[in-house]
């Protein structure tokens, strides 16, 4: 599954620079530089804010922005345990997805590659689908004859960001307010902690993909 972003970063925007994982020293990272209109939400109750970057395609045949990557960080610094929430699904994501707006943003993010496997029941459970975990009303019928259900649903996947866009092979074994963003500069959002982020798709509102970075394996030039 590759994706690539509709406004692609520029090689010569992107710089050595500091970034700091989450309970360990600061490292050194190359991050892409941009500035463009993408969606943005800051959510401070939630001590959240996170933003949704586009593809122009992901599959040969969904030539649209159908897919998004979101990022996550805390408002406060190095409070990852925020934005865990929404991974763990405790806090859903489709109803951040439904509050984000176009916002002009200035765009830090690292140029990574991630490995990951993540117990994915919390957050399928966040989006309404509980049945497939109660043996009493599970129905699995379409797969076997058997009367079974789920105790385990976990991701394991690999996924690549760089200037292009996202390349990503995956296997899948609250009341939320928004706050008031003025537009009168470009917005700061620089991923330069460990974050979540997620490939989502926006039409069936699910992610495809989602990770924790705590430290960013940089990718070779």
């Amino acid at each position: 599954m590759t994706g690539k972003w509709k406004k692609p970063f520029s090689n010569r925007s992107t710089s050595v620079k500091s970034f700091k994982p989450s309970n360990q020293p600061i490292i050194k990272i190359s991050i892409m530089h941009i500035t463009e209109s993408i969606e943005y939400g800051k959510f401070e109750q939630l001590n959240i804010h996170m933003i949704s970057k586009p593809f122009t395609n992901i599959f040969w045949k969904f030539q649209n922005t159908r897919f998004t990557f979101v990022v996550i960080l805390p408002t406060t610094p190095g409070r990852l345990e925020y934005p865990d929430k929404v991974l763990r699904g405790e806090i859903e994501l489709p109803e951040l997805m439904k509050q984000l707006r176009p916002t002009q943003v200035t765009l830090g993010l690292p140029r990574f590659k991630l490995d990951t496997s993540l117990d994915l029941v919390g957050t399928i459970k966040s989006m309404g689908v509980t049945d497939l975990f109660d043996a009493k009303l599970a129905d699995l019928s379409g797969i076997t004859k058997a009367k079974i259900s789920a105790d385990v649903l976990k991701q394991s996947a690999s996924i690549k960001v760089n200037e292009e866009g996202v390349e990503a092979a995956a296997a899948t074994v609250i009341s939320i307010s928004l706050t008031s963003v003025r537009n009168q500069k470009p917005i700061l959002f620089n991923v330069n902690e460990s974050f979540v982020c997620f490939i989502y798709d926006k039409v069936l509102n699910t992610p495809l993909f989602a990770g924790r970075v705590i430290t960013p394996v940089s990718l070779k030039d």
